[in-house]
């Protein structure tokens, strides 16, 4: 469909978009970086992603033992009730996987099919699913995320 740079370029200008996209929500948030979203604590990412094919937004607990991965992820786990309440969409809890390097890790995710990132007309979908799980991940973390914060500078 389209050579490596070519498809670089459009996935440069996707989340460039997206990020333009977002700026709607300055006034009620002011500025956030919604596609880097920072946690604040090492171990927990929060990462959208997408290709030709699905597009995913996850939290993602890596780089850290996994003893650490596993404390945070339990910690997750109590906050099932308001997590589920909070995304739209119904999340996949995944207690063993592996990063693109092989090492091991914990996330919690949701998807969608269908969508391209290389297709401009299926950008508006793909704004829509990141922009609602985004919201609600801020929602989520303004909530909790000084408590992970907190057990992090402990640890």
């Amino acid at each position: 469909m389209f050579g490596k740079k070519e498809a670089q370029e459009k996935r440069k200008l996707f989340w460039t978009s997206f990020g333009v996209y977002m700026k709607k929500h300055i006034s009620a948030y002011g500025k956030v970086k919604w596609v880097n979203y920072p946690s604040g604590c090492k171990g927990i990412y929060f990462k959208c992603f997408a290709d030709n094919k699905i597009a995913s937004f996850s939290i993602e607990f890596q780089g850290v033992n996994e003893d650490i991965q596993e404390i945070y992820f339990m910690q997750f786990e109590e906050y099932k009730r308001i997590l589920s309440e909070t995304f739209p969409f119904e999340m996949t809890w995944i207690d063993s996987a592996f990063d693109f390097q092989g090492k091991p890790m914990k996330k919690i995710t949701t998807e969608i099919k269908g969508n391209s990132i290389y297709l401009e007309e299926h950008w508006k979908d793909l704004f829509q699913f990141f922009e609602v799980n985004l919201l609600a991940l801020h929602e989520f973390w303004d909530m909790v995320g000084d408590q992970f914060k907190n057990m992090h500078e402990s640890m």
